[in-house]
């Protein structure tokens, strides 16, 4: 992705895609999660710098904690590499 130039504002423009969306009745269950006090957790294998821009555009509702891949950007925006701990490769981190 750093080779790409990829940018935090490409995500953002990605979610607003008519393809991109999410499944029949998923806001109402986070919806009903909150209401009944049962906490979320997101895990994907995924970007979750996507999964979050995502959330924010479709109005995900409630409180949810996100686990998955996420990317490191350099002060002009773009991509700088995904984040990392030790030597095990990609770093799982929770967004709340």
């Amino acid at each position: 992705m750093p080779q790409a130039k990829v940018c935090r504002h490409d995500f953002e423009d990605m979610v607003k895609s008519p393809t991109m969306g999410l499944r029949e009745h998923t806001a109402d269950f986070f919806t009903l999660a909150t209401e009944q006090n049962i906490p979320l957790h997101v895990f994907s294998a995924g970007l979750g710098d996507v999964i979050e821009a995502g959330f924010r555009e479709w109005g995900v509702p409630g409180s949810y904690s996100i686990l998955s891949n996420m990317m490191e950007f350099g002060d002009d925006g773009i991509v700088t590499r995904f984040q990392v701990s030790g030597e095990h490769g990609p770093r799982l981190q929770p967004l709340s």
